[in-house]
């Protein structure tokens, strides 16, 4: 899957983030949609690593001038695309730097990665560490809510998993993103259920939020209220569900 995601700012660790942040949207692995959603987000038409380069020139510093003469460039957001891991397929190879790891060739290329086996583990927080020592300070990582408290817990009694989940992701400091809080797609939408879950997020983690809703109910205006409330983004995912389920709903801030 890809990952695209645009922000009117970045997360700062030493600032409140209820009004800053980023959100994704995912897109199957299948060459000829990816090159639609690449164009129709970065106008550019062609594989993801020319996209990317072209990303890289128009997210490049401005001078001071350039910026205080050009009100609209002030308000820009920054388009970041990215994959689900950083694995680079044989065939790509060719396209990526040589030298150094697959991390730091892939951040020579794309701005954003989703860190997709979070899901299935916790990483430690020296991991976490070391992947954020190793990118361009511009880079960004979005982090996947691990299973055992999306998919086993389903949100309820779960604040010592939150608690040992966030303790590693805060290790990747400034380069944070986003969490993903991708949900399964029996789990309907019941207030009773969400809502102290976002609570108690929120009360543990300041950072941009999004999530990725997969049953019906999750679609009405009830749930983007609340996704509002708690400043949470809804994933705009490819294919969609329903067509309020292909456009981001929740914090527009992040989007």
């Amino acid at each position: 899957p890809v990952l695209l995601w645009s922000a009117q700012r970045q997360p700062d660790p030493t600032r409140n983030h209820e009004n800053s942040g980023s959100g994704h949207r995912a897109i199957p692995e299948d060459s000829a949609r990816q090159r639609q959603a690449v164009a129709e987000v970065t106008g550019v038409s062609g594989s993801l690593p020319e996209a990317a380069s072209h990303l890289q020139a128009i997210n490049a510093p401005m001078s001071k001038s350039s910026v205080v003469n050009s009100p609209s460039l002030q308000r820009e957001p920054t388009i970041r695309v990215g994959c689900a891991g950083w694995a680079i397929p044989g065939n790509d190879a060719a396209r990526f730097p040589e030298v150094g790891s697959r991390l730091q060739r892939y951040a020579k290329i794309f701005n954003a990665v989703e860190i997709n086996s979070s899901f299935y583990r916790n990483h430690l927080p020296t991991t976490y560490r070391r992947w954020s020592g190793v990118v361009p300070e511009a880079f960004r990582f979005s982090v996947k809510f691990p299973r055992t408290i999306t998919h086993q817990a389903k949100l309820e009694n779960c604040g010592e998993l939150l608690k040992e989940f966030l303790a590693g992701v805060d290790e990747l400091g400034a380069r944070l993103g986003c969490l993903l809080l991708q949900l399964p797609p029996r789990l309907a939408w019941e207030p009773t259920r969400v809502i102290p879950f976002f609570e108690q997020l929120r009360h543990l983690h300041e950072g941009a939020v999004a999530c990725e809703p997969r049953h019906a109910s999750w679609f009405r205006a009830e749930a983007s209220r609340v996704l509002s409330m708690h400043h949470i983004a809804r994933v705009a995912a490819d294919p969609a569900l329903s067509a309020r389920a292909g456009v981001p709903a929740g914090d527009r801030q992040l989007e």
